[in-house]
């Protein structure tokens, strides 16, 4: 079991009023009911991607991004927790029905937090384990809601908000906790998962116009698939967002084109046809919300008036798209289909239904993440490619580069086959004027200063959301100032929020151990690294060369040179830092020691030429004495150098790593530091002896 530091969400649930079921039941029988309720909660659990840690009797307790993290574990653990309550509520109505056991359900605690997770235990009994508050926090947050509700503390919610509906605050005094836990109970789901982006569109015009120039040719009757690919965070939603406003502001000779848009979801891979559900709910103008009932009504007339005579040959098979129960004639008609027929027919009946729709006005199509689309689904928009051929209508899809994912052989396919109608849109990083616009649009009245400011723009390298994020996180965080504090500020090591973390742990927690072992030992080296070194400090080094083959193929680092030695870079800062936070204490200490070790043996002759990284690794691996030696060696280097402020800054660094208690060695420190300051103050440039006069 890997051992490691992360965010997790942990989720607590436990059954109420359970106890006077031993008191009517036989033994037997209350194991039965039990387990039923139990099983229906694990499946909710396993259903959003969960990971059941304990059955703690009546009780399930599951973990959200461990060991597998995911960019959404808040929202997947929400959600797992309405599905417990959803699926609880008949089967406790059937309890109280036939025992008379009034109040038995189901209560639900969410909470996020850090965690060191890794295993426990001995022998044969060896489980895995998450230490630290989060889950006894969720499990006191559980035992304070309401029998059929679920609880959320603040620490999840603020990563969800704009997902779920929330009641009021409640504030908690919980056992153990020196301050009020606030938790909100969930309403509901928000009955928009897309609010429209913060900020302004910036840096993209010349795809901008590429993009208008596929919406005109729509517009005027002529159909196209247009792929905009990018990496997370990258703006691919504001991006589309901008076109769609700019294509419905646009003169359009039949009539403002009719836009359904579709959106899949990471814990979508196992829920067929969910981003086309998404598209007829949007033509429908209806919302998960909305009752069964008037969900098929709806669709029914819908149908009726587009495809008149074609009722029966559309209705039945968009309702199964749908989900939604069918009228006995409609049910009919189904039951004699195998399931390989009954998706051909969904298939037929959704292009007829997107052909009527073309014939009065344009239709454009958005489907959204499509890297996260269920097999059926990705397939479907296979089919729909063609339809471009013969109907104005724009195929607009957004998917992350994730080339081993099916959706990313469509767009190949699609540019292949039909070169006239397919375009892709690869949105690259913002460039560095482009992303000080954005960042001015986003800190409003915040007066940054400069240095911190030059930080956050080097740790978002281009990437609008990661930018955004952690303006947001310095705002809420507290950690903004309108004065620069000077060289001991915290612009030098900025905090990454959860949100990005989880977005670079969801890729990483993918890889093969032998990949993970070798990023996080890249980590340790630095945000670029060589590859003698990793080989160096790697425990299988001879496996390095093809793990950093995939990991290039995956897009996690690059290769800067390859002569005289090959070195890489992280693709992006916050990839390196994400990594390295996952280590424990002990693994990075130990992973630096062994990085300090390779340098000191690699370099034993010119030691002077690694001086900086000796400190830095021996100063990360504790090792006080030789970082101390390190840091002294380095000062007197830079200051035979004239480097004034880095030789000041290096003698203050090894003061501090001196314990109090050493006063002989604190007294040498700063009698050095002290010579080297009068040196520069009275300009003399080197402390040695002058060489002999020659002659």
């Amino acid at each position: 079991m890997r051992e490691e530091r992360k965010v997790i969400t942990a989720l607590y649930a436990d059954l109420a009023n359970s106890t006077p079921l031993g008191e009517r039941l036989d033994p037997e029988d209350v194991r039965l009911v039990v387990c039923e309720a139990v099983s229906r909660m694990v499946r909710a659990v396993e259903r959003y991607g969960g990971t059941v840690k304990d059955l703690a009797g009546d009780a399930v307790v599951a973990f959200f991004g461990a060991p597998r993290s995911h960019e959404d574990d808040p929202e997947r653990a929400i959600r797992a927790g309405l599905q417990i309550v959803a699926d609880l509520r008949p089967y406790a109505r059937e309890v109280e029905d036939s025992w008379g056991i009034e109040g038995f359900g189901v209560r639900v605690g969410v909470c996020t937090g850090e965690a060191v997770l890794g295993a426990i235990g001995t022998g044969d009994r060896v489980e895995y384990a998450a230490f630290g508050d989060t889950v006894n926090t969720a499990a006191r947050v559980q035992a304070r809601a309401r029998t059929g509700r679920v609880l959320v503390a603040e620490t999840t919610r603020r990563h969800v908000v704009q997902a779920f509906k929330w009641g009021e605050p409640i504030e908690l005094d919980l056992k153990g906790k020196s301050v009020p836990v606030i938790a909100y109970e969930v309403l509901g789901e928000a009955e928009s998962r897309h609010p429209k982006a913060r900020s302004g569109l910036v840096g993209r015009e010349q795809e901008l116009e590429r993009a208008l120039d596929a919406g005109l040719g729509v517009l005027a009757g002529s159909g196209h698939a247009l792929f905009v690919t990018g990496d997370a965070g990258i703006g691919k939603t504001r991006f589309v967002a901008e076109v769609l406003d700019r294509i419905r502001a646009a003169e359009s000779p039949a009539g403002e084109p009719i836009c359904l848009e579709g959106h899949c979801v990471s814990y979508g891979e196992s829920m067929p046809y969910w981003p086309f559900r998404g598209l007829l709910m949007d033509w429908l103008g209806m919302t998960a919300q909305d009752p069964d009932l008037k969900l098929r009504i709806g669709l029914r007339r819908q149908v009726e008036a587009e495809c008149g005579g074609e009722v029966m040959e559309i209705y039945p098979y968009l309702a199964t798209v749908l989900g939604t129960a069918l009228e006995q004639d409609a049910a009919a008609s189904l039951q004699a289909l195998g399931a390989e027929e009954l998706r051909h027919r969904i298939f037929e009946a959704l292009g007829r239904l997107f052909r009527r729709l073309t014939e009065n006005r344009p239709l454009i199509l958005v489907l959204e993440d499509l890297q996260w689309a269920d097999a059926t689904s990705v397939e479907l928009l296979r089919e729909l490619v063609p339809l471009t051929e013969e109907a104005a209508v724009l195929l607009l899809v957004t998917s992350r580069p994730e080339r081993d994912h099916a959706s990313w052989e469509v767009r190949e396919e699609a540019l292949r086959k039909w070169p006239h109608r397919a375009t892709e849109l690869a949105l690259a990083a913002l460039p560095a004027a482009s992303s000080a616009e954005l960042l001015r649009t986003l800190k409003g009245e915040i007066d940054f200063f400069a240095r911190l400011e030059r930080r956050v723009l080097e740790l978002a390298e281009g990437n609008p959301f990661y930018l955004e994020e952690i303006v947001r996180e310095l705002a809420e965080s507290g950690s903004l100032s309108s004065q620069d504090p000077g060289s001991g500020a915290p612009a030098a090591r900025l905090p990454i929020p959860v949100t990005i973390e989880k977005v670079i742990l969801g890729r990483i927690d993918r890889l093969s151990p032998a990949c993970r072992d070798v990023l996080t030992a890249a980590a340790v080296l630095g945000l670029e690294f060589g590859l003698r070194p990793l080989e160096g400090i790697v425990e299988n080094g001879a496996g390095v060369p093809a793990a950093l083959r995939e990991l290039q193929r995956l897009d996690l680092v690059r290769e800067s040179r390859r002569w005289p030695h090959p070195e890489y870079r992280f693709k992006h800062a916050l990839i390196q830092e994400a990594t390295y936070r996952t280590l424990l204490a002990s693994s990075r200490q130990e992973l630096h020691r062994r990085a300090a070790i390779w340098f000191e043996e690699t370099y034993a002759g010119d030691r002077d030429e690694v001086l900086g990284l000796l400190a830095h690794h021996w100063r990360a691996a504790d090792d006080r004495e030789r970082a101390i030696d390190c840091l002294a060696a380095a000062a007197e280097q830079a200051g035979r150098g004239w480097a004034k402020q880095e030789a000041l800054n290096l003698w203050d660094q090894a003061l501090q790593l001196v314990p109090k208690e050493d006063e002989a060695t604190r007294r040498r420190i700063a009698m050095k530091r002290g010579i080297a300051l009068m040196l520069f103050l009275h300009g003399v440039e080197d402390v040695r002896e002058p060489p002999p006069k020659q002659g």
